[in-house]
């Protein structure tokens, strides 16, 4: 702290050497942030972040080469991100009634070199936008006579420069150029928290959306037999509302919920990028939902519990339509599905099993997760599961910690089976994995020293999939193998 200024600094430098075949990554960036004071009504804070990273990629598997092969990668991928730069500030003035406007300014740069090292059709990926972000809060108002707090929100983030060329490996003969200059998210937002009454509060908000979405094929050497078209642009405007209510059951727990409107828009290279001479029409999925739960704690438990369900139209799905080889990438198309269901229940619970009388303490925290999204009379698929999620995962960490800054945690990460195709004939096996850490924090967390040793017992387990069409059941390469038993080692400097 400097007067009336403070700042922070972060360098990082990354290396690995991947678990599958031929998958080394590296990468090294800077985060740091600027904040003054320049009086009591007036303040600002400038970031950037700078990132460099080369990243090789290993395929997917089949469940057999999970167990007995994991470590095969005939087909890698790679990408290179030559300096993705991120600038902006956010500045605040407070005005004499303790109203407060804040106004943020963003720039983003992001390239992207994809299929650097082994793509037979290497991609140049330009993506810059600039942002604008207006709130305006008020709190302590009265509306009605009763206790009032809210607040105005203008954001806007606009595509200035965004396209893709791909181009031969070897003759760089030009094959495909796709722009998205133009495209854009812009959304006005009112939001209130009123209080009913000593015990309870109703929250509302409304939201104005304007999208824009611009994608053109602008040269290919491909030709387009298909029914897309080679350019869609279009705007729409949406409303989504939404309203809470929050009782104060007792001193230590809380009921609460929600009914709201969700609308999210494609990014843009769902639209289309080099991998098909066309475009499609993908528009913002749509999603109406209701979700009511309870928080607290009571003696030597702390938790929540919610449970929700969301009516989706339009859904964004993806799915791989051709998978990688030696002389073709992988594509994945996405387009937006009929109706669809999202529900099921997050919950989590802490305990302090022990705290002796000089701070030492025993921890367990556990969170579960169960997931239900399903179509809805779906043409072809009727109500089958939506692929690619676990129906459930459950995490716990168990944590003895010394007042001195010694430490040593227990944890456990543990997921169901789950489709991984549409037509749900394949799955992905389930898996616990299981992971012990120990450290030193010193005093006022200066500086820190740990071990990290993660899948304790060497499980062969799928740590994500692609999403296939229909794979008839037979046992395809769409798992990609989560890391074997392995230690991690780190010194943490705090200024």
């Amino acid at each position: 702290m400097v007067d009336n200024s403070d700042y922070y600094v972060s360098v990082l430098h990354n290396e690995r050497d991947g678990y599958q075949d031929n998958t080394p990554n590296e990468g090294q960036g800077i985060v740091a942030n600027f904040g003054h004071v320049f009086n009591p009504k007036l303040e600002t804070r400038f970031f950037v972040r700078y990132r460099e990273e080369t990243l090789t990629q290993g395929n997917t598997l089949t469940k057999y080469q999970l167990k007995h092969d994991p470590k095969s990668n005939n087909v890698p991928t790679g990408r290179r991100k030559d300096g993705s730069t991120l600038l902006g500030s956010k500045t605040t003035y407070t005005f004499d009634d303790n109203a407060r406007l804040e106004v943020g300014l963003g720039y983003n740069n992001y390239p992207l070199y994809n299929g650097w090292r082994y793509s037979a059709t290497p991609q140049d990926w330009r993506s810059k936008d600039i942002s604008l972000t207006l709130r305006y809060l008020r709190t302590g108002d009265t509306f009605l006579g009763l206790p009032s707090d809210s607040s105005l929100t203008f954001s806007s983030t606009r595509a200035y420069l965004a396209d893709v060329k791909s181009h031969a490996r070897g003759s760089g003969t030009r094959l495909q150029e796709t722009n998205y200059t133009g495209s854009r998210d812009t959304v006005f937002s009112l939001g209130n928290e009123l209080q009913l009454g000593e015990r309870t509060w109703l929250s509302s908000g409304l939201s104005f959306i304007d999208i824009k979405r611009k994608a053109q094929i602008e040269y290919t050497t491909g030709t387009n037999t298909s029914e897309f078209p080679n350019g869609v642009e279009y705007t729409e405007h949406d409303i989504a509302p939404r309203l809470g209510l929050r009782y104060q059951l007792t001193p230590e727990f809380e009921l609460f919920g929600n009914v709201s409107r969700s609308i999210d828009p494609p990014v843009t290279w769902q639209l289309g990028s080099t991998g098909t001479p066309y475009i499609r029409d993908v528009r913002p999925q749509k999603g109406n939902t209701v979700e009511f739960g309870i928080r607290g704690g009571h003696g030597i438990f702390d938790g929540s519990l919610t449970v929700y369900r969301s009516w989706i139209q339009k859904e964004l799905l993806s799915v791989v339509v051709r998978q990688a080889s030696a002389t073709q990438d992988q594509l994945v198309a996405t387009s937006n599905g009929s109706k669809t269901i999202h529900q099921g229940l997050e919950a989590g619970l802490n305990a302090l099993l022990w705290e002796g009388r000089n701070g030492d303490s025993v921890t367990l925290r556990q969170a579960y997760t169960f997931n239900d999204f399903h179509y809805r009379d779906d043409a072809t698929f009727g109500d089958n599961q939506l692929p690619s999620l676990p129906r459930q995962v459950y995490q716990a960490e168990l944590q003895y910690r010394q007042d001195s800054g010694f430490y040593a945690q227990l944890n456990a990460r543990a997921a169901s089976s789950y489709y991984v195709d549409f037509a749900n004939t394949l799955s992905a096996p389930s898996y616990t994995v299981w992971g012990a850490k120990v450290g030193y924090e010193a005093p006022g967390k200066k500086w820190e020293v740990f071990l990290d040793a993660r899948n304790l017992t060497n499980e062969r387990y799928a740590t994500a999939a692609n999403t296939a069409y229909d794979a008839r059941g037979n046992d395809s390469a769409n798992f990609y193998p989560g890391d074997a038993i392995n230690v991690t080692t780190g010194v943490a400097f705090r200024f």
